[in-house]
């Protein structure tokens, strides 16, 4: 069985809005029939009545009034003038004793491409039945390699779309998974990795736990750049972070000129004030320095009498 393709948008195609609708019907008529013959789009000019009945479809002329309606009479529409006008609105081609249908062969494959990929899948449905242990020439109603090479997912009818060809990775045939497969292992190379980027031995072996117990948004296929990956984001994380802009600008300032501690002493004895009843605290005495008297009023002296 083949198919033949046609364009989405062929009812906007200002040839087919000038062929009408039994024009349309002939030309598609047509471009079925070279599918299923494999003519690369030539139809002989003797077939082309063949492919649509368009004796029930004419014009019905009524007679006159006096004649009576014995003498209306149909008039059909004759195929042979339907191709010619498609032939001048361009969507065929005369070419002698056969009609060319327009631009067949952008949409559809040639008559060599088809028989190669039908002669693939004969010689590949033979191999299949020979293994099997059946006959190449005996062709059940449902074989086993069609159940197993066919899966559902194949569709029934054609795609007009060409599909784009599946590219194979260097992984290989490895499917996809959320989660850590059972058979992946911290190889001794995974761990090496890990302590390149700074983990331990211990460390990188509760990552790998965890990892194992993680389940991923997206599945993943390269096991190896997933743990690579990980080890990095947790050493990134151990980092402290940096500096806020506060103290970056507090380290580019110069430093301000020393303080002596003597003086901070001194300044700090003037500002504090004496506790009651005791002593005026004052700065260590010095060799050869008088310690000035400290004269108390008997009220601050006996705070008790002053109150009598």
């Amino acid at each position: 069985m083949s198919w033949v393709k046609l364009d989405d948008a062929i009812l906007d195609n200002t040839k087919i809005i000038a062929a009408g609708p039994i024009g349309l019907l002939l030309h598609v008529a047509a471009i079925t029939w070279c599918g299923r013959n494999l003519t690369d789009g030539f139809i002989p000019k003797r077939r082309v009545y063949t492919l649509v009945d368009l004796g029930t479809v004419g014009t019905a002329i009524a007679a006159p009034p006096a004649c009576g309606p014995e003498e209306d009479r149909f008039d059909p529409i004759d195929a042979d003038e339907v191709a010619q006008e498609l032939a001048a609105i361009g969507l065929w081609h005369d070419r002698g004793d056969c009609w060319e249908i327009h631009d067949y062969l952008v949409y559809n494959p040639p008559r060599e491409k088809v028989l190669a990929r039908r002669e693939h899948a004969r010689s590949k449905k033979a191999r299949q039945r020979v293994s099997l242990g059946m006959s190449p020439s005996v062709s059940p109603t449902v074989s086993p390699g069609d159940m197993r090479d066919c899966p559902a997912s194949v569709p029934t009818h054609p795609v007009p779309v060409p599909q784009k060809k599946k590219i194979l990775t260097s992984f290989g045939s490895k499917k996809k998974s959320s989660r850590l497969p059972a058979d992946e292992t911290l190889t001794p190379e995974r761990l090496e990795m890990a302590r390149s980027l700074g983990l331990t031995s211990a460390g990188a072996s509760m990552q790998w736990a965890i990892m194992r117990d993680h389940e991923f948004f997206r599945p993943r296929v390269d096991w190896d750049a997933t743990w690579r990956n990980w080890c990095r984001k947790v050493v990134a994380s151990r980092r402290p972070p940096p500096p806020g802009p506060r103290v970056r600008d507090a380290l580019r300032e110069p430093l301000e000129a020393p303080v002596r501690l003597g003086e901070l002493y001194q300044q700090f004895l003037s500002q504090r004030a004496p506790p009651n009843g005791g002593p005026q605290i004052t700065s260590p005495q010095t060799p050869g320095e008088k310690q000035p008297h400290v004269e108390q009023s008997a009220s601050r002296s006996n705070p008790r009498r002053s109150r009598e």
